[in-house]
């Protein structure tokens, strides 16, 4: 019970590693603290706003509540994760702009031939950068823009997908209009994007290609804490529209937005706490592996007693066996030999009996009177045959010799069948050695036959004739033959 217990505990460890995480977290704050492994909220994404154009759907913040958003000359970056749901019109991502002519001003946002674009307004007219990728629907893409004091770039998915190189002309953006997300210009909004977007935030300064790399984390996605240096707004669209950084940029939800459970990654963790719950992970297998040898061991050690004890029990019961067997191997032994002693009596009775058979002058005589007998009939028989065939000659009527020879085959098989009884009895009478006389009323037999046979012959009233000689002749030698 124990062993199950312990290897529970470790799957459990195993399948949830943040168990051994948080307890470190809590008790000792001020070490983790310093591996910035405190601050993070949420470890999951369950959620992003979808926004309906159709609805005229977007979220925003009015310029005097906001802090921070008016980016001025410096570098910047705006980011956000977007899926749309319709192409072929311009669709605001993240904007602070005024109309065209009348200001400064910036917006991340798709043009009407579906390419990312940034463009910063400089009062007069406007500097645009758009992207080589074609976006399309149903996909979630990672979009950036930024301008880094040299250049204005549009970023897919991590990497630079500028079109051309446009010059950062320092242009100051900042302005007194609303910022909004989900739509293009915020002083009369228009062109609201359709789709989904999560995970949007700026920063106030330029962000490094293998800091944008590590946010698209191979389409993994990555959780801010919120207190990262330039961060000065960022939005989870975790089931609500607060700001996570400390400027409190809360958004408010115009035309009533939802939230959808389609997102473009699950959950993550922040770098450093990944690679603490590593390091935990590697621990807790190797915990797991020295349990799994203790257990084994134990096991061990428990099969090794149990076998000494039905060792010890096996023994016992082989030693009464052997004994039980001894006594009953004594009997059998015992039985066998008065078995053998009774099968040694009874043979020599039967060799004596087949003795007395063998020099019995009742069985000599009995042979020697048959045998003659027997060769009497053959010769009969051969006689009346040849008697037969030499009167064929004679016979002139078909019908006649028709007759003559059924009568003669019924008497041939009469007396065969008349011998062969007798014989069998004859021989019957051997195995009892006293009735003697049986053999002489078989002789006598016989011979009244051969007489009645004889006789039968002799009476026939022959017409003799030559055409049927060679053909009775040749069936009677192969029938006397058979």
């Amino acid at each position: 019970m124990i062993k199950n217990i312990f290897k529970k505990g470790i799957e459990i460890i195993k399948a949830n590693p943040m168990l051994l995480a948080l307890p470190l977290l809590y008790f000792f704050p001020q070490y983790f603290g310093e591996l910035g492994l405190v601050s993070f909220i949420a470890l999951t994404n369950t959620r992003s706003i979808d926004l309906e154009k159709s609805s005229s759907q977007y979220l925003s913040i009015t310029d005097a509540n906001q802090t921070g958003l008016d980016l001025s000359t410096t570098p910047f970056t705006l980011s956000a994760w977007i899926k749309l749901e319709s192409l072929g019109s311009f669709q605001g991502i993240i904007s602070k702009r005024q109309t065209i002519g009348t200001g400064g001003g910036y917006t991340l946002f798709v043009n009407s031939s579906n390419k990312l674009a940034l463009e910063i307004g400089n009062g007069g007219g406007a500097d645009v950068v758009i992207s080589n990728t074609t976006l399309t629907t149903g996909v979630w893409y990672f979009v950036t823009a930024l301008r880094d004091g040299t250049n204005m770039e549009v970023w897919i998915n991590g990497v630079d997908d500028s079109a051309s190189v446009v010059a950062d002309g320092a242009e100051d953006v900042n302005n007194s209009e609303d910022f909004a997300i989900g739509a293009y210009r915020t002083t009369t909004p228009d062109n609201f994007f359709d789709g989904l977007i999560d995970q949007a935030n700026v920063f106030n300064d330029a962000r490094s290609s293998a800091e944008l790399l590590a946010e698209y984390n191979s389409g993994n996605g990555f959780i801010y804490d919120g207190d990262e240096a330039g961060l000065v707004g960022y939005w989870e669209m975790e089931n609500d529209l607060l700001d996570k950084t400390s400027n409190d940029n809360d958004l408010t939800n115009n035309n009533s937005a939802t939230f959808s459970t389609d997102v473009p990654f699950v959950g993550v963790i922040n770098l450093a706490l990944t690679e603490t719950l590593t390091f935990v992970d590697t621990q807790i297998n190797l915990i797991s592996k020295a349990i799994d040898e203790v257990i084994t061991l134990v096991d061990d050690v428990i099969t090794a007693m149990i076998f000494t004890k039905l060792f010890t029990e096996t023994i016992t019961l082989v030693d009464t066996l052997i004994k039980q067997i001894g006594k009953t191997f004594d009997e059998v032994i015992t039985l066998a030999d008065s078995i053998i002693r009774d099968m040694t009596r009874t043979l020599e009775e039967v060799i004596t009996l087949v003795d007395t058979i063998t020099t019995s002058t009742v069985f000599t005589k009995l042979l020697t009177e048959t045998l003659p007998l027997v060769d009497f009939v053959k010769r009969t028989v051969v006689k009346v045959f040849e008697e037969t065939i030499t009167l064929v000659d004679q016979i002139s009527i078909q019908k006649s010799l028709t007759k003559l020879i059924t009568e003669t085959l019924t008497l041939v098989d009469s007396v065969k069948r008349t011998f062969f009884v007798v014989y069998t009895e004859a021989l019957t009478l051997v195995d009892t050695f006293e009735k003697v006389l049986i053999a002489n009323i078989f002789i006598k037999e016989t011979l009244n036959i051969v007489d009645r046979l004889l006789g039968k012959i002799n009476g026939v009233n022959f017409k003799w004739h030559k055409k049927y000689t060679d053909v009775v002749s040749t069936y009677f030698k192969k029938y006397l033959d058979n």
